[in-house]
């Protein structure tokens, strides 16, 4: 017997998967999505940095609200926020350059401008790696 469906699940079943922008291969591990394989590895290791006692409150997509005039105009969501003696260190993973690049693929506009207006709001700089 076949079974009917409509047309918007049709649709649904054919629609091609959609490609991540910068071309990034998505990871699901424990149950918990990342962005890349890159910022996968780099928890890895800040988690062996916590275990050791280097690094304490390590956390993962910590969202900070960028204001102007008391407006919320955007959020900037850090991939890892952790102390290092009690200093907070806001990191960003980030593609590797290409040979003759000035800037990663994935340093686009709206996250120089949001860094730059993390710099400003908050006083906070961010770690590339």
């Amino acid at each position: 017997m076949t079974e009917l469906i409509s047309y918007k699940q049709a649709r649904k079943l054919l629609k091609p998967k959609k490609r991540p922008k910068f071309n990034n291969k998505i990871l699901v591990k424990d149950g918990v999505r990342w962005h890349s394989k890159k910022e996968y590895a780099r928890w890895l290791v800040l988690l062996k940095m916590e275990k050791a006692g280097e690094i304490s409150d390590l956390r993962r997509q910590v969202s900070f609200p960028l204001h102007v005039n008391g407006i919320k105009v955007a959020t900037y969501n850090a991939d890892f926020v952790y102390f290092v003696k009690g200093v907070v260190v806001i990191e960003d993973v980030k593609a590797t350059k290409r040979p003759g690049q000035k800037l990663s693929a994935t340093s686009t506009a709206t996250y120089r401008r949001n860094k730059k207006h993390l710099k400003a709001e908050y006083g906070l700089d961010i770690l590339e790696t």
